[in-house]
């Protein structure tokens, strides 16, 4: 749990917010609002990241004061993430229309708002009253599915949209394998969160009962389980077009030019 905190906060974090700190500017054509505010964020990372994680052992078989550090910590990571957000939301300004011109700020914006609603679910599951209901069930597998895939990947999704066409000299072959990829992964992701959560707070009931057999716990969270397959078989589909959608576009069967729909901005190809 330690390792995988770190890992989110210290690795996947800073390179998703790097991400989102070089595409936001670079497609609305204007400097980040605050680089100042950029340095509080990236220390609040840095000083808070590596305390997290050990809040899920709350009541395990750890010094108590292990577990408290970590919660606090996770609820201090509030603290940069509003400031990053706060930066991010006054570079984007005045500059909304580009949202729906840009695939690469679509899924970038996306992922910070995935990054958003990680820190704040995991901030309340560092009480106990809510991480008794969190810790040790579906609710903890889509919290961190929350930051990985609707965080991490997203982000990186709109570093690959952006970048690629300015490497290959090309646009995207499909337009439309673009916006089902968004579409799809916004609301697979969504489904994720919700039956992972609701499942989870199912499942934790049920395990609350000690009279009864663990097999109850286990059959509590199955439909829950099924269902989170299902939303994964949806974003498998989605992430093939987009592999599709890259090998067209690094074996240049897209038009030799980038345009404002794919950029965000008029740009040469030259």
């Amino acid at each position: 749990a330690w390792f995988m905190g770190s890992m989110i906060y210290l690795v996947f974090a800073p390179i998703g917010l790097a991400s989102a700190y070089y595409i936001i500017p670079k497609i609305i054509g204007r400097p980040v609002h605050s680089a100042q505010l950029g340095y509080y964020g990236f220390w609040g990372l840095a000083v808070f990241g590596g305390w997290t994680g050990i809040q899920k052992f709350m009541g395990g078989p750890l010094p108590a004061w292990m577990p408290a550090v970590s919660g606090a910590a996770v609820i201090f990571m509030l603290i940069p993430v509003l400031i990053v957000t706060i930066n991010q939301l006054m570079t984007l300004r005045g500059n909304q229309s580009a949202f729906n011109s840009s695939p690469a700020l679509r899924f970038t914006i996306a992922g910070i708002s995935f990054f958003v609603i990680y820190c704040i679910f995991s901030a309340l599951s560092s009480f106990l009253a809510v991480g008794k209901f969190t810790q040790l069930s579906l609710t903890s597998i889509g919290t961190q599915m929350l930051a990985v895939f609707g965080f991490f990947s997203m982000t990186m999704f709109g570093a690959i949209y952006l970048i690629i066409p300015r490497l290959t000299g090309s646009e995207w072959p499909s337009l439309k394998k673009i916006n089902s990829h968004f579409i799809i992964s916004i609301y697979a992701m969504g489904t994720l969160l919700i039956l992972n959560y609701f499942g989870g707070v199912w499942q934790s009931s049920a395990y609350a009962k000690f009279d009864a057999p663990l097999e109850n716990a286990i059959s509590a969270g199955k439909p829950y389980a099924i269902g989170a397959s299902v939303a994964w078989v949806f974003i498998l589909f989605s992430t093939f077009g987009f592999l599709l959608n890259l090998i067209s576009i690094l074996l240049r069967s897209g038009r030799r030019e980038i345009v404002s729909k794919f950029v965000g901005h008029q740009e040469s190809s030259g």
